[in-house]
């Protein structure tokens, strides 16, 4: 999974960061369990910073499913596509980590072996692209 990322909009980047590792202090350690609360208790003004959050991989793996079924595939590829991906959102779910990577790479190999006949290449490019970012959020070999 990706760190967050934290964007400063100011000069002042130090006395933000420290704001910051002092405003994360307080919520982890002190327990305020309230952002606005922290953030007041150290003068953090939290419209200075943009969090990137990443989906979950759950989400990422049911976005391709969702891709997949908008390209309005003839049943049999689509499903054999499908099978692979819903085998890697039940792995992900107990956090079977090695099988959701096979799953995702078995997705890969059967969008190579359709470029071209059910999935255009652009598709097909389209598809293992998004894998692969899967693939390297979980760390895949």
């Amino acid at each position: 999974m990706r760190t967050p990322r934290i964007v400063f909009k100011s000069d002042r980047s130090i006395a933000k960061l420290r704001a910051l590792v002092a405003f994360l202090i307080l919520v982890t350690l002190v327990g305020i369990n309230t952002f606005p609360a922290a953030a007041a208790a150290v003068d953090l003004n939290l419209s200075a910073f943009t969090f990137a959050v990443p989906r979950s991989i759950t989400h990422q793996i049911r976005d391709l499913i969702q891709l997949v079924e908008s390209f309005g595939l003839p049943r049999r590829p689509e499903n054999s596509l499908i099978t692979k991906l819903d085998a890697a959102v039940a792995a992900g779910e107990p956090s079977d980590t090695a099988t959701v990577c096979d799953s995702i790479t078995a997705f890969i190999n059967e969008c190579l072996a359709q470029s071209g006949t059910q999935l255009t290449p652009e598709q097909s490019t389209q598809l293992i692209n998004l894998a692969n970012q899967i693939k390297s959020s979980l760390g895949c070999p």
